[in-house]
């Protein structure tokens, strides 16, 4: 029994000083206050004072590459599971590991080592809900830190051997020989299609989006620019109301502006909170990493590649969450929505994890109100112990 601190629910309301009950690791009630016939009875209950805290779901990132010194491209089953292992530790307990792209049977290991770290996946690690292909079917003029060289247009014949059985979304550009066509039948197949790394015009992406694209990629980063006359990507997804869009919420890759402009045109339960860090988070600033077959160092502007661009971030989505908060843009409870319920639901996974709510897995987090560490995580119920969470120097 978690009691006396705040609870953020799933419509974004607090449960000022209530109870969160826990039983074999799911969420059995949400209560205002302790019920005195459980705490009366024989059961073996642990009480857990939750005073001057927020009590949040555990945070979920739908689009990340890896992080300390580890990459979901090339890394080892061992290596993923060490960073499985640390996320928690910063309050994300779902993700979805994104494999970039690269040449077709290198991507094909990835997922294969992917897949096997799934099945292997262990109860006090952050848990993976499915796999995001980034790519190979990007549009070459928005390619960002993506090789130019195994990028391909979209067919049934390069999708062969990518459609990995826990394959949960993949981002395409809707502008290739083949994509609606392609956007179509993967939704069929139940994979989540995101539109990005694009040059779409607002006709086409609004193609997409009625062949069933169900989130726009990391938005406004690697797509056309917004323009008066020639609306593209960004106004189709700012005025399409089904469709999600995700947010960088770093500092670097989208200005505190253009997320108000954002908040303001999209109904907020389709903004997503994700970091899309890479390998380099948590290293000194100076350090360089292989990424999309370039050398990416952590410099002031961000993490930066050979040619000078953006090439994912190094900041982990807690503190892209905290950021939404310090710029004044969200309030906490709304900040946290982003990064758990929003994906969740975007993910149809919102009956498992991203709400406080009956019959959800218990990743349950604890904040302090005044600072917003994470002072206690429970994965599954079961607290991690001990809990430090060490504040990375982002740059």
């Amino acid at each position: 029994m978690i009691t006396e601190g705040d609870l953020v629910l799933p419509g974004g309301e607090v449960l000022e000083r209530g109870t969160l009950l826990i039983n074999q690791g799911i969420i059995q009630d949400v209560l205002e206050k302790p019920p005195a016939s459980l705490l009366l009875s024989n059961l073996d209950v642990s009480v857990v004072d939750a005073s001057g805290h927020w009590i949040t779901p555990g945070l979920i990132d739908q689009h990340l590459h890896g992080g300390f010194g580890i990459d979901f491209n090339q890394s080892t089953v061992e290596e993923i599971h060490h960073l499985l292992g640390l996320l928690p530790q910063y309050g994300i307990t779902s993700i979805i590991p994104t494999v970039m792209t690269a040449p077709k049977l290198d991507m094909i290991a990835s997922l294969s080592k992917l897949e096997e770290v799934i099945h292997t996946n262990l109860a006090t690690e952050a848990h993976i809900v499915g796999i995001h292909i980034e790519g190979p079917f990007l549009n070459p003029d928005y390619k960002g830190a993506h090789p130019i060289e195994d990028l391909l247009e979209p067919s049934m014949e390069n999708l062969e051997g990518l459609l990995s059985p826990n394959l949960k979304r993949i981002t395409l550009a809707p502008e290739l020989n083949g994509a609606i066509q392609t956007i179509e039948r993967l939704t069929r197949d139940g994979i989540a299609c995101s539109i990005g790394h694009s040059g779409a015009d607002f006709i086409v992406a609004n193609q997409a989006i009625h062949a069933g694209a169900r989130c726009a990629t990391h938005l406004f980063n690697a797509m056309s620019r917004m323009d008066h006359r020639n609306p593209g990507i960004a106004m189709a997804a700012l005025l399409g109301d089904s469709l999600y869009v995700e947010l960088i919420t770093d500092g670097k890759h989208l200005s505190p502006v253009t997320l108000e402009m954002t908040l303001r045109c999209k109904p907020f339960d389709k903004t997503i909170l994700i970091s899309d860090c890479n390998a380099l988070t948590g290293l000194p600033a100076g350090a360089s990493m292989q990424f999309g077959k370039q050398t990416v160092t952590i410099q002031p502007s961000g993490a930066l590649n050979e040619e000078g661009k953006l090439a994912g971030s190094t900041t982990l989505i807690t503190d892209c969450v905290r950021n939404m908060v310090n710029w004044g843009l969200v309030t906490f409870p709304q900040a946290v929505q982003m990064a758990t319920l929003h994906p969740a639901t975007h993910l149809k996974e919102e009956a498992h994890i991203g709400q406080l709510a009956q019959g959800a897995v218990a990743d349950v987090l604890l904040w302090d109100q005044q600072t917003l560490n994470i002072n206690h995580v429970f994965l599954a119920g079961e607290p991690l112990q001990p809990l430090q969470e060490e504040h990375i120097q982002y740059y």
